[in-house]
C-alpha cells in the first residue's frame, strides 16, 4: 500500500439513505468556488473565518468565492456571497501526505447572520461507534459523473481506530492524535465532498473535516477525517491574526435576521501570551 494522500480521491457516497439537507440545518456549510478547478466546501467558524482542508488550496488558484449557507445549485437565495482575501495553510501540511490537512480562509467580509459551527476541543471525543453526520454536495456514487442539486447529510458511526488503521484497511498510515475515521458500508463521504465538516451533538459541533479515504462506503476503508481538536490552539491563533472581528477574549453578538430576539452571545478563549513555533501559519495572499 502507498502512503494515503490527500484530496482528490476523496469523498459523499449513499447508497442507501440518500438525504437532503433542508434548508436551515446546515446554514455555516460554505461552497467554495475555486474558478476554473475543483471546488471545495468548509465551514464558517467566525464571522469572517472559514474553515477548509490544506489540499483545497493550489497557487494557480486565482480567486476563491465563498457561498455561505449554500443548500442548492440552482437556488442562491439563502446564500451570503463573499470573495476570500487571505488563506492560512498549516505549515506542516505538504502534498501528498494527508497530514496536517486544514486551512482557515478570511473572507472580506464578516457574514453576522449565521451562526458559526462550534468546534470540538475534546481530543477524547467522539467515542468509537458514536453516531455522527457528514454533509456535503459531492458525488452520490463513487467514479460517477452524478452529483446531487442539493447539500446531503448521512449518519454514519465511528469507526474504532485499531481497526481502521489495521493491515487490512490502512495499514498504519493513519495518526491517531490527529485523524479519526467515520463510516458505514454504503454510507460515506466521496469526490467532491473533501473538506467538508463531519458533525455531532445536533449537528452543531464539528469534530473532523473530510480528509482521504480508498473508494466510497466501502466496509474494509471508511471515510478519514483531521480531527478538529487537534488543531484548536493553532486554528485559535491564526483565526484571531486573519480577522477583522474582535477576537481577544471580548464578545461577539450574531444576530440572525430571520429572527432578531433570537441573537445569542458567543465568546472566544484568550490566547496564549506564549505561542509554540507549531502554531505558527504560513500566510498566502492575493
Amino acid at each position: 500500500m502507498c502512503a494515503l494522500s490527500s484530496g482528490e480521491s476523496r469523498r459523499l457516497l449513499r447508497r442507501a439513505l440518500l438525504e437532503v439537507a433542508t434548508t436551515d440545518s446546515y446554514p455555516f456549510f460554505t461552497y467554495l468556488d475555486r474558478a476554473g478547478h475543483t471546488n471545495c466546501a468548509g465551514t464558517l467558524i467566525w464571522p469572517d473565518i472559514v474553515l477548509s482542508a490544506g489540499h483545497c488550496w493550489e497557487e494557480t488558484v486565482s480567486a476563491i468565492i465563498a457561498h455561505v449557507n449554500f443548500t442548492d445549485y440552482n437556488d442562491n437565495s439563502h446564500e451570503h456571497v463573499r470573495f476570500v482575501e487571505r488563506v492560512a495553510v498549516h505549515p506542516d501540511f505538504a502534498r501528498p501526505s494527508s497530514q496536517y490537512d486544514i486551512m482557515l480562509l478570511k473572507l472580506t467580509s464578516p457574514v453576522f447572520d449565521v451562526q458559526p459551527v462550534i468546534l470540538n476541543s475534546v481530543p477524547t471525543q467522539p467515542l468509537s461507534l458514536d453516531r455522527v453526520t457528514v454533509i456535503g454536495s459531492g458525488q452520490i456514487e463513487f467514479q460517477s459523473e452524478a452529483r446531487p442539486d442539493k447539500l446531503q447529510q448521512v449518519q454514519i458511526a465511528v469507526v474504532p481506530f485499531d481497526f481502521c488503521n489495521g493491515i487490512e484497511s490502512y495499514g498504519g498510515f493513519l495518526n491517531a492524535d490527529t485523524q479519526l475515521c467515520a463510516g458505514e458500508e454504503g454510507k460515506d463521504a466521496c469526490q467532491g465532498d473533501s473538506r467538508g465538516p463531519l458533525l455531532m451533538k445536533k449537528e452543531r459541533v464539528k469534530v473532523g473535516i473530510v480528509n482521504t479515504g480508498i473508494g466510497c462506503g466501502e466496509f474494509l476503508h471508511p471515510g478519514v477525517y483531521t480531527r478538529t481538536s487537534a488543531f484548536i490552539k493553532w486554528i485559535d491563533f491564526v483565526k484571531c491574526n486573519l480577522t477583522d472581528v474582535p477576537c481577544d477574549g471580548s464578545s461577539v453578538i450574531f444576530s440572525p435576521s430571520s429572527s432578531p430576539s433570537s441573537a445569542f452571545l458567543v465568546k472566544t478563549v484568550r490566547l496564549m501570551s506564549i505561542l509554540s513555533p507549531l502554531m505558527m501559519c504560513s500566510l498566502i495572499s492575493w
